[in-house]
């Protein structure tokens, strides 16, 4: 366990301070230097305290959308509904539907609605399963379930489970700024120096992204 008493970042990914293992995994090639004192101490939370059913109404709406539209969407029907839950009733009142609505594909209307359903037959909360497997286990069984798949299991083991070695598989955004930050680091070099820390980097690159930092990378 590493000390987080004195830090102000706001990750944990497997109990550790993620500022800490920063520093620590910086001394493994410069551009992870730059990249966290450019990004700073993590003020995204990890894991993220929320319910399960939040958890995947955030997976859901956030498949291949950037984190601001999704937001905004998941924001505007929490306030229609009241909460992650009141969603979930509503994608699942009345018939299947059979096109978008309320700022969501049918896909992703249809996705809400099996989980609600499926939440409704008596289940327990799978994330308490979900904790006791591997990270491929949870990504075979997550992809189980309709409108989840791959990338929905592993943004749940970072920001759910606050796991420390994901790579969301899959995530456009996410490569984007890899290539742009790590540029001239090829796959297999960034794959070694990432290495036990995958979770904590992609966190840092999406933040490069969300915080409009990429004018940092660009000369580089």
């Amino acid at each position: 366990m590493i000390d987080h008493t004195s830090c102000q970042c706001q990750a944990l990914f497997e109990g550790n301070c993620s500022w800490t293992l920063a520093r620590r995994v910086a001394r493994r090639h410069p551009t992870l230097r730059h990249l966290f004192n450019v990004v700073g101490p993590l003020q995204t939370k990890v894991p993220r305290g929320h319910s399960t059913h939040e958890a995947i109404l955030r997976v859901i709406i956030g498949q291949m959308l950037s984190s601001k539209a999704a937001s905004a969407i998941r924001i505007r029907l929490m306030d229609e509904h009241g909460s992650a839950e009141g969603v979930f009733r509503w994608a699942a009142k009345g018939r299947a539907p059979r096109g978008p609505g309320g700022g969501l594909s049918l896909v992703k209307r249809k996705a809400l609605r099996a989980w609600w359903q499926y939440c409704q037959e008596g289940a327990d909360d799978p994330a308490e399963v979900w904790r006791t497997l591997s990270n491929a286990e949870l990504r075979d069984t997550v992809s189980q379930m309709y409108g989840l798949g791959t990338w929905s299991a592993d943004v749940l083991g970072i920001f759910l489970m606050g796991r420390l070695e994901i790579w969301p598989v899959g995530d456009v955004g996410l490569d984007r700024a890899r290539a742009m930050v790590f540029r001239g680091v090829g796959k297999r070099e960034f794959a070694k120096i990432t290495a036990g820390h995958e979770s904590l980097v992609a966190v840092y690159l999406w933040e490069v992204l969300n915080r409009d930092l990429t004018s940092h990378f660009r000369n580089r």
